[in-house]
């Protein structure tokens, strides 16, 4: 199909009265992209990379966005450069019929430029599907303008389809697809006919925060209302686990209300109007001076704790029914428990690699293990993804033929970095892995968008493939055992949040919503900081001593691209695990970052570029039991999408 961009616009309306548009649909067939791995010859970077133009939806966020939702090719592949073309292409795992596309484009398109609808059935000889017709028309989505194609075709049956765009002169702009559908019946995907199959993105806009039947009254929770201190006027939300927040808060979202002004003894008898009403305390838990409950009733979880250093009471209402308790469990001993930092390539900050990324696996110790975050998807690959299939059943002891257990997947925070792996794992490994429990607390949309294509993705995955996962919000205090390794939650993003500003974003740094964990195992203790920045720091000490932050084990903030002065003071870990390459730390900027926690590493710094290390916990602190090589080529492939 070749598409001419100065046709008249005669034959545009008359085309559109033979072929109707509709978003997502072409009479009634559906979008079939999600279905399918989207690469491309050229992207500008992370942020234009092909899946984003298949994701379910055509994004509103612009250019200057931190998150494009568009492909765009390479920076000036087209610049006045005639004949020149690139392309944006699906691969589906089995030839699949299609019989229409409908292609949003950059409202910029020149109408010098054409592009070919092609497809293929070894990818190395394309022809053009057949009997094309298309209708043109401008549309808006959201507040974003965006020209829409919707082309019907004769029926086509091939795995792999394609959009080949060559340019004309003055053609900045014009590669860049903020969605491209191929459309089909879905029939031909039965095995998933159940399960919800558009993935909806956090594209939607910003909407209005939910209303309240009473705005005079700043409480708003559905909740009994303190008595003591000062209400503030506001309700901050936190993202839900499964759900797509990206249309507004969703009846999963949490609501946190603070109230000011208070003391211990406020907070113990606001607990008590908390069980007059019928909501039954779990175990109370002190950390210091601050006290944290959690209660459950009503088809709700309420969790509120208290501040000494501010005065303030937390108050966090969600429409669950999982618990600290309950996600928790206990199982016989079944191997050592340890920590494991899984190689990445850091080769560097290009259009194909990355100096960031993170990925560690834990095992509790009754035969599963507990995943710490995902990688960054330039540091993917089929490769890769089976390498560390193959390494996690190693260390778990998993007989081939049977399903590799993870007892959970924890993500620190939502950044692009810490996610996009553990999306692309899941997608591959589904049907050979039980995952049972999935642990994050990201700001909601409404609050903060940010990296959400790639929380979206992995949310879609979830529901996709394991729609009945056990999913727990962590707030600070919280204490979770699973089997014999203890896990405290010591930080969110909630304890952030001010009275004055109660329903807004606090943080200047996106990192600082890296939620922190503090691990216990085998009598040995390590801190999982995630991308933790000094914003956070502050807080931390600010709401602790040292006494609570001593640990065998630490892992380096933020790869290594700010200082944690104070905290890695409290730490004193002799053994520091790095994400990161020797190379990267070893700058001019970096290494005195790093010196404030080297200098009490006297067991040794391991950089997570090197190999893959392993470590157990031993009356002598964590010792080293597994080193081998990094799986996985140096650049990125367009395998790991």
């Amino acid at each position: 199909m070749r598409n001419n961009f100065s046709k008249s616009a005669l034959s545009l309306i008359l085309l559109a009265v033979m072929l109707p548009s509709c978003r997502g649909n072409i009479g009634t067939l559906s979008n079939l992209s999600f279905f399918a791995t989207a690469t491309a010859d050229s992207y500008k970077h992370e942020f234009y990379m092909p899946f984003f133009a298949t994701d379910g939806e055509a994004d509103e966020f612009g250019w200057e966005s931190e998150l494009s939702g568009q492909w765009h090719p390479e920076e000036g592949l087209f610049r006045n450069q005639d004949g020149r073309s690139t392309w944006l292409q699906l691969k589906f795992p089995n030839p699949t019929k299609a019989t229409g596309a409908t292609i949003y484009w950059d409202p910029k398109a020149s109408e010098n430029n054409q592009y070919f609808l092609e497809y293929s059935q070894d990818g190395e000889k394309w022809k053009q599907v057949p009997g094309a017709r298309y209708a043109r028309e401008k549309t808006t989505v959201g507040k974003f303008d965006m020209l829409k194609d919707a082309v019907r075709f004769k029926p086509v049956r091939a795995p792999l389809y394609r959009v080949r765009i060559e340019a004309g002169n003055d053609s900045t702009g014009f590669g860049r697809i903020r969605e491209f559908e191929l459309m089909g019946d879905l029939k031909q995907f039965d095995t998933l006919s159940s399960v919800s199959r558009t993935l909806k993105g956090e594209i939607a806009g910003r909407e209005a925060l939910k209303t309240v039947d009473n705005p005079s009254d700043p409480w708003h929770l559905d909740l009994p209302r303190p008595e003591a201190g000062v209400i503030a006027d506001g309700i901050y939300f936190s993202a839900p686990g499964l759900e797509n927040d990206a249309d507004g808060s969703t009846d999963f979202c949490s609501q946190m209300q603070i109230i000011s002004g208070c003391s211990s003894e406020d907070f113990d008898n606001y607990c008590k109007k908390l069980i007059s009403a019928g909501y039954k305390p779990l175990e109370k838990r002190c950390l210091e001076k601050n006290i944290h409950l959690q209660f459950q009733g009503q088809g709700k979880s309420v969790y509120a704790y208290y501040t000494d250093s501010e005065g303030y009471i937390r108050v966090i209402c969600e429409q669950t029914d999982v618990t600290q308790d309950n996600f928790s469990y206990q199982a016989p001993a079944a191997g050592d428990p340890g920590i494991y930092q899984f190689a990445l390539n850091y080769a560097g900050n290009t259009h194909d690699t990355m100096n960031c990324g993170m990925l560690y696996a834990l095992l509790p110790g009754d035969g599963s293990v507990m995943m710490v975050d995902g990688g960054h998807i330039f540091q993917t690959s089929e490769e890769f993804y089976k390498g560390l299939y193959d390494f996690l059943c190693d260390i778990t002891n998993t007989p081939e033929g049977e399903k590799l257990r993870i007892s959970c997947w924890f993500i620190t925070h939502s950044h692009s970095d810490h996610l996009a792996g553990a999306s692309g794992f899941l997608r591959r490994y589904h049907d050979k892995v039980d995952l049972q429990r999935v642990m994050f607390n990201f700001p909601a949309f409404a609050v903060r968008p940010a990296s959400t294509a790639y929380a979206s993705q992995f949310r879609h995955t979830l529901r996709t493939y394991y729609p009945d996962v056990v999913f727990l919000k962590p707030h600070t205090g919280m204490h979770l055992d699973l089997a014999s390794m203890g896990i405290d939650v010591m930080y969110t993003h909630e304890d952030a949040v001010k009275a004055e500003d109660a329903a807004k974003y606090p943080l200047r740094d996106f990192n600082c919503t890296s939620t922190v964990l503090k691990l216990t195992m085998g009598g040995c203790s390590a801190i999982i900081y995630g991308d933790t920045n000094v914003e956070a720091e502050k807080i931390i000490t600010r709401n602790y001593t040292q006494a609570l932050w001593k640990s065998d084990l630490v892992q380096i903030a933020h790869h290594c691209f700010n200082y944690l002065t104070t905290l890695y003071g409290w730490n004193q870990a002799p053994l520091i695990l790095v994400p990161n390459s020797l190379e990267n730390c070893s700058t001019e900027k970096n290494l005195p970052k790093l010196q404030d926690a080297l200098q009490y590493a006297t067991k040794g710094a391991y950089y997570e570029s090197e190999c893959t290390y392993g470590f157990r916990p031993s009356e002598d602190g964590f010792v080293l039991c597994y080193q081998q090589p990094r799986v996985g080529k140096l650049g990125y492939d367009g395998t790991g999408n």
